[in-house]
């Protein structure tokens, strides 16, 4: 597997060092703190001798310069081996805390796609609370949902297994996956945490949803987390919610898409009975950022989470009935709630992503990543999105001090 030379590293360091902000990464600013989402692709072993595994000593050194930006850290991808997840915290420093997730994602003893949630915290600005759990359904509403659905579901199970059968034979090339018409378990269960940052308390949600070969798999798992997390919210007096993680959106076509996408959480936000306060949801990556002042995400465009710039997977999202945070967040449910005000204060509103492709490309080559052919895009992303990852990190800037 080709990856970067050691001469490349230091071009990559020294590039970086000049202008980090230039790449999205968040500067520090008094009376805030930076929150993150991060898929560290199949985050496993470390490399050991000429062995091809794992990750290399200059790698864990990028990942930890970039990781020391954000106060709290929500990792996916971690695999069943946590050696690197632990030399990444080691790595940082002493401050920084570490919980993670059981696997999830199999069935003990049988195959499937291992993989843990991670939260890494600067336990200068944030506090772990007591909570931590798994996002889990009841079981009388799983049957509930299992009778009304059982011919549909039935009939699906029936289809996975005739088309098992025919790739077992060799009719068919790719492994069959089973198309759910009705929601009932997350593929991996996400991972959730209580934190404190400043004045406000909130459990933090860190999952990966399914991507599978069909949409409506996706859109299931999506709307089944914002639910719980909706749900958690409206249920514990003045709690906050944060979503992190790569969801798999489909979001394409951000012009067809977002209008499916809001229309879910309007519907989430004006559940539950009339004499209840309504959650406001906050998605900002949906929407085209609103400053200027970022160089490399034009205000007319969405920003773009994989290596290759082409999809927003990833997502940081707030869900409240706290009117303190209300007043600081970057969104409503319908996009951006004031964008005049953006420079009004540098603690917040603010969220960004850390543009490492665009980073590789000048460094390595002088160009940027659009300027270079199909063919050299493909051979630059090559060369880091295993070793490295092929999902940018997103962080969003939360305040310390209610107003």
């Amino acid at each position: 597997m080709e990856e970067f030379t050691p001469a490349e590293w230091t071009r990559i360091r020294k590039e970086l060092k000049r202008d980090p902000a230039h790449y999205g990464l968040p500067p520090r600013v008094a009376g805030s703190a930076v929150v993150a989402s991060f898929n560290i692709r199949k985050l496993g072993g470390l490399r050991e001798g000429d062995s091809e595994g794992g990750r290399d000593d200059a790698t864990m050194k990028f990942l930890r310069d970039v990781c020391r930006h954000f106060d709290l850290l929500a990792i996916q991808e971690v695999m069943e081996d946590t050696t690197a997840l632990r030399k990444l915290r080691e790595l940082m420093g002493a401050k920084y805390g570490l919980v993670a997730s059981d696997t999830t994602g199999n069935f003990p003893g049988k195959p499937g796609n291992t993989e843990r949630h991670a939260f890494i915290y600067n336990t200068d600005l944030v506090k772990r609370a007591e909570l931590v759990t798994d996002l889990t359904y009841d079981r009388t509403e799983v049957l509930r949902r299992l009778f009304e659905r059982r011919k549909t579901i039935g009939t699906a199970l029936e289809k996975y297994d005739e088309d098992l059968k025919k790739f077992k034979a060799g009719q068919k090339k790719t492994k069959p996956q089973i198309k759910m018409p009705e929601f009932l378990a997350f593929i991996r269960t996400p991972f959730a945490a209580e934190f404190k940052i400043g004045d406000f308390d909130f459990v933090a949600v860190d999952a990966h949803l399914h991507y599978g070969h069909y949409k409506s798999d996706r859109q299931l798992e999506g709307r089944a987390i914002a639910e719980w997390i909706v749900g958690k919210v409206r249920a514990t007096e003045s709690l906050n919610a944060v979503l992190f993680g790569d969801l798999n959106l489909d979001y394409d076509n951000p012009a067809s898409d977002l209008k499916r996408i809001i229309g879910v959480a309007k519907e989430l936000r004006d559940q539950g009975r009339a004499s209840e306060k309504q959650v406001r949801v906050s998605f900002p990556f949906l929407f085209q950022h609103p400053n200027p002042n970022q160089p490399l995400s034009p205000d007319s465009e969405i920003f773009r989470t994989n290596a290759k710039l082409t999809e927003t997977f990833d997502q940081i999202a707030i869900f409240t009935q706290d009117d303190r945070l209300s007043k600081r967040l970057e969104t409503r449910h319908t996009g951006h709630a004031n964008r005049g005000a953006w420079n009004a204060a540098p603690q917040g509103p603010d969220y960004g992503v850390f543009n490492f492709t665009e980073l590789f490309s000048k460094a390595l080559t002088g160009k940027s990543y659009h300027d270079l052919s199909k063919a050299e895009q493909n051979a630059l992303v090559k060369k880091f999105d295993f070793s490295v990852s092929d999902h940018l990190p997103i962080w969003l800037r939360m305040p310390l001090k209610a107003m």
